[in-house]
């Protein structure tokens, strides 16, 4: 059931042992500042709606999914540690740096106008990375850094080269970096080069 509102109210903050909080497909314009109060929250959703500002976030020391996708967001203050990061559909023109960067496993952050990827080299515990329609040009050049990615998605840039070091990523099982600005030449090759260093990988060019 999707609920229609123009705020999250202040009495959220009665919900002391509330561990799971998800609220989507509303055009809410703000969120109680008490939000960040919900000491025991775990999982907190609040997607498709139309929000522009949160609350300081940083007292939610239990939370391990944080999803936020496709509102109107800039910037968050005080973004938790979290495993799960997700934040496709806002106006970010950078990816957050958290203060525990080794907590975080899996960032999404689609359809933003990013530009660069370099603040992913801090997460050196990543597993997955979707930045899908960011206005990538490039990725990082040591991106072989990343050594526990599993899953990359790159698609929709104008990135026009690989870094050759992206093959030295052990784990990874599927690279999507189709929609690009990459020669048929390139892509021959990068075909080729991954069918030798990861026969088994999902590649979409």
């Amino acid at each position: 059931m999707n609920i229609y509102l123009d705020i999250i109210p202040d009495a959220l903050a009665n919900l002391k042992k509330l561990q799971n909080f998800w609220f989507y497909d509303s055009p809410i314009v703000k969120v109680t500042e008490k939000l960040g109060t919900l000491n025991n929250l775990l999982m907190l959703t609040l997607s498709n709606c139309s929000l522009t500002h949160l609350p300081n976030l940083s007292n939610l020391q239990k939370l391990w999914s944080l999803d936020l996708r496709n509102n109107r967001l800039s910037h968050v203050e005080g973004i938790p540690d979290v495993i799960f990061l997700d934040l496709p559909g806002n106006i970010f023109n950078h990816i957050p740096i958290l203060k525990n960067v080794e907590k975080l496993e899996f960032l999404t952050m689609n359809d933003n106008p990013l530009k660069n990827a370099a603040s992913i080299m801090f997460y050196k515990n990543l597993k997955g990375i979707s930045l899908r329609n960011t206005m990538l040009t490039s990725i990082p050049p040591d991106i072989d850094k990343l050594q526990n990615l599993q899953y990359i998605d790159f698609s929709n840039n104008t990135i026009s080269h690989l870094p050759n070091n992206i093959l030295n990523l052990p784990l990874l099982e599927q690279f999507v970096i189709n929609n690009n600005l990459l020669s048929t030449n390139e892509i021959q090759s990068i075909r080729k080069a991954f069918k030798k260093s990861h026969p088994n990988l999902e590649l979409i060019i």
